[in-house]
């Protein structure tokens, strides 16, 4: 049900079309909110040929991995698990385990010393969060404080939480998320709370590759009438009067409202002068996940995430960060790396030299995603200049919408929680540009 606020317009008619760039989490979660809110008329147009965005898993021997969203904490992954569930896509899973390439063997990541301060650590990281942090909602990040705009290290260093770093880095940059002395801590603190932090006995990835939930969720969608054009580009944007795309094989798309469900600094909009100050200053990751052979390693009984502790620093860009064996029996590995601007080749002589530290052999590198353009995101003079203020503000101008990654943060939970509440506020005319205007 629909509540309207003081200076809201009247809610969306049931007859307003939407088209809706982009069939990842963000553009599929958008398309099932609205169905469900009673709306017909909805258009997704994705570039690639399938559903799924970053979601994206590629066939090995018979076994599907994951070259994008590999992971989740099920301590903060509920509505995900129950969507998996949903479309018989369920989560399983997997060990950690950390590695010392100067010692060349694994090694317990925290003494038992280290732990006791571990908790220690966590209360302060509480106090943060509930009591001096602001700006870290449900849904979006916006009023942030002013600390949270200084780098996730210089954080670290104020408050003395070395120990929670330690914890949380692995997954947090191997992940993709970038160096703790250039990322902004409000993307650390929106990632990890005190009780993800706690435990790793939570972690789980899914059984058939993320991609697979994803497109079954698309294909639900379609037979309740969404229309899905893939394999589609935009390669134009006009939102003067009707919104009008323009798509590579010459087709016009009409509708009263767009959303965005993808990286907006990417597409050819139509930008105001406001819209081009925002999007200049995405920031992007050049982020790599190597599919490889591995051999000499010990076994694995459960899927089993293998941390580089030497190269999850700054500084090490271009090294071995993690080995995911997602299959036990399997000798097929994703690895995951910052590719520096360096090659294949290159990266490959890197992961060769670091496997033989720890008693390991690359016996063949099978192919690389190469993303780019990883995690859009606003670096720390960006949100200390107020870019994620800027973004919400544009929210809703010229009947478009932002949802996803780059106006909270990029992990599934995030994306789908400020999918659902930018909508909302889209159907009921609350969003700041609908009030404008």
């Amino acid at each position: 049900r629909i509540r309207r606020r003081p200076g809201a317009v009247m809610p969306l008619p049931l007859d307003t079309s939407f088209a809706i760039i982009g069939a990842g989490a963000a553009g599929i979660w958008s398309a099932r909110t609205l169905r469900d809110a009673g709306y017909r008329n909805i258009a997704l147009i994705e570039a690639e040929r399938a559903a799924g965005g970053k979601c994206v898993a590629v066939e090995v021997d018979g076994k599907m991995f994951d070259t994008g969203c590999l992971a989740g904490s099920r301590a903060d992954y509920g509505q995900v698990l129950a969507l998996a569930a949903t479309h018989g896509t369920g989560g399983v899973h997997f060990n950690v385990t950390h590695y010392s390439l100067e010692r060349g063997r694994r090694e317990r990541l925290l003494t038992w010393r280290e732990q006791l301060r571990l908790y220690r650590e966590l209360l302060t990281c509480a106090r943060l969060h509930f009591l001096e942090w602001r700006g870290i909602r449900r849904g979006e990040m916006t009023g942030l404080s002013d600390e949270l705009c200084d780098s996730f290290a210089a954080v670290v260093e104020r408050h003395g939480l070395q120990t929670v770093e330690r914890k949380i880095r692995g997954m947090f940059i191997a992940c993709g998320f970038g160096c703790p002395a250039d990322l902004p801590a409000a993307y650390a603190a929106n990632y990890g709370s005190p009780r993800m932090m706690r435990s790793e006995t939570g972690l789980f990835t899914w059984a058939d590759g993320a991609q697979l939930m994803w497109r079954r969720e698309a294909a639900a969608l379609a037979a309740r009438g969404v229309q899905f054009r893939y394999d589609t580009r935009v390669t134009d944007i006009c939102r003067d009067g009707p919104v009008q795309l323009v798509t590579d094989d010459g087709a016009v798309i009409t509708a009263d409202e767009l959303i965005v469900a993808t990286d907006p600094s990417q597409l050819s909009l139509d930008a105001t002068a406001a819209e081009r100050k925002v999007f200049s200053q995405v920031r992007h990751v050049d982020y790599r996940v190597m599919l490889c052979r591995i051999e000499g390693l010990p076994a694995d009984a459960v899927p089993t995430m293998h941390f580089i502790e030497d190269n999850l620093v700054c500084g090490r860009e271009g090294r071995p960060m993690a080995l995911f064996r997602r299959h036990p029996g399997l000798d097929v590995f994703a690895v995951y790396v910052y590719g520096a601007g360096l090659d294949d080749e290159a990266l490959a002589a890197n992961l060769s030299r670091d496997l033989a530290a720890i008693g390991g052999r690359l016996a063949e590198h099978l192919g690389t995603t190469r993303w780019g353009r990883y995690f859009p995101h606003f670096d720390c003079d960006g949100l200390r200049g107020g870019a994620l203020d800027d973004l919400r503000a544009l929210q809703g101008n010229r009947h478009t919408a932002y949802v996803g990654e780059l106006a909270n943060f990029a992990i599934l939970p995030r994306i789908m929680d400020n999918v659902e509440l930018t909508i909302r506020r889209l159907i009921a005319g609350e969003l700041p540009g609908q009030r404008a205007s």
